[in-house]
């Protein structure tokens, strides 16, 4: 039987094919409720249609999900594949490869939203799909080892790592594409010329910058869903540590509660006795992370460090120690489209207000003359968080990213915001 080629989607305003409605329904909910809360009558009831006539273009969920990957990497490819054969050297890569991830994040933010969040999916049930993801990687990781090769990049303790930071630069954006009002090239420009100067001054020829700080853990770590902070008790802590365990792993939508009380050795009563539900518990795991971030750009501006300094504890508090906090930020990147919901207004506020504490310390580093002039502090702001972020959002589960990798990271961007 023929598939009808053309079919008016309720609800949408133009005669569009069946196929690409039915992929941008999905998008939609890929992106706003993650692939595993998403249903095949969640995306018929996104575009208006019977729920059998999916059945006609899509064998399965999983057919959707590889489908609309696929054609996003498609996309990306065929941009990448020409820049070796336009540019010439390393640098005017580099350059170029912003410029086209950039550009393509901000015309397709929700697909990107779907290729940062789903990466555990991808390691755990589309092996496909993280290999081709992979490839983007490696090309990148490849170029930073020419041009370490050719003199024109310094010498870098992980070329991965940093391949990584700089999809991560990008990617970033997606989630603030809406609140900025400069055009992809101004952004663009802005990440390249940071990286770019970041990667070709010697590491010798940079203050020094307080590149490490101590773990530290307060009560504050353990505020619940924006009510009073309170004490932790052995039992909450338990199964705070039992959710972050079956997040990592499972992800937040495949996490049932007796899951977590199961990891935790205690019943399904014991939880709701500390919780009111999982979301609770996502809450409290991903405010953790927030606190801590906004307790280190306190503290640094307190002590009335060099900017620079701030700048670079900031960095290494992302990082932060091996263990609760690593996964922690894990889970945030995986889980951030939750930060949209009423439920969790408060911690999207929270991370807003980090962006703009960053930005305002590169603004005053621009009017103190401690930063370049031409770097657009909260674009710039956005861009570090997602470039130390980013790695452990691809990074398999069990691996973990040292110390050396937060220092790396933060000579890079330190010399790439100095003035010349």
């Amino acid at each position: 039987m023929a598939k009808p080629r053309l079919h008016r989607i309720v609800g949408k305003a133009e005669l569009v094919s069946t196929e690409e409605a039915l992929m941008q329904a999905a998008i939609e909910c890929f992106a706003a409720r993650g692939f595993a809360a998403t249903s095949i009558q969640d995306i018929a009831t996104e575009a208006g249609i019977s729920k059998g006539i999916i059945y006609h273009y899509f064998a399965s969920k999983d057919e959707i999900m590889r489908r609309i990957v696929n054609r996003a990497l498609d996309d990306l490819g065929r941009s990448y594949d020409d820049i070796p054969l336009v540019y010439a050297s390393v640098h005017q890569q580099i350059r170029a490869f912003m410029q086209t991830m950039v550009t393509y994040v901000a015309a397709h933010p929700r697909e990107t939203a779907i290729f940062v969040q789903e990466r555990r999916l991808f390691t755990s049930s589309f092996e496909d799909l993280a290999a081709r993801s992979d490839q983007v990687v490696m090309q990148l990781e490849d170029l930073l080892r020419n041009g370490t090769l050719d003199g024109s990049i310094r010498e870098l303790a992980s070329p991965h790592a940093m391949s990584l930071g700089l999809i991560g630069m990008a990617t970033w954006l997606y989630q603030w594409t809406a609140q900025t009002p400069y055009t992809p090239d101004q952004i663009a420009d802005t990440y390249a010329d940071v990286v770019l100067e970041g990667l070709c001054i010697d590491r010798s020829s940079q203050p020094a910058t307080q590149t490490t700080l101590p773990y530290t853990h307060d009560d504050n770590d353990w505020q619940d869903n924006g009510s009073p902070a309170r004490q932790a008790t052995p039992t909450r802590e338990t199964l705070t540590r039992a959710a972050i365990q079956e997040f990592v792993s499972r992800g937040y939508a495949g996490t049932p509660i007796n899951v977590i009380a199961k990891n935790a050795g205690v019943t399904t009563g014991a939880v709701y006795s500390q919780f009111s539900g999982k979301k609770a518990i996502l809450h409290l795991i991903m405010s953790r992370f927030l606190n801590r971030l906004s307790r280190t750009m306190d503290r640094a501006l307190i002590e009335r460090l060099p900017l620079p300094d701030v700048t670079a504890r900031f960095i290494s508090a992302i990082f932060g120690e091996v263990g609760d906090h690593q996964a922690e930020m894990t889970i945030f990147l995986q889980e951030f489209r939750h930060l949209a919901s009423e439920e969790f207004k408060d911690l999207r506020m929270k991370c807003n207000d980090i962006i703009a504490k960053i930005g305002a310390v590169l603004a005053a580093g621009i009017e103190e003359k401690q930063f370049r002039d031409n770097v657009i502090p909260d674009v710039t702001a956005i861009g570090v968080l997602g470039m130390c972020t980013f790695p452990f959002q691809w990074k398999a589960p069990a691996e973990v990213l040292p110390p050396e990798t937060a220092t790396m990271f933060a000579e890079v961007i330190l010399a790439g915001l100095a003035p010349s």
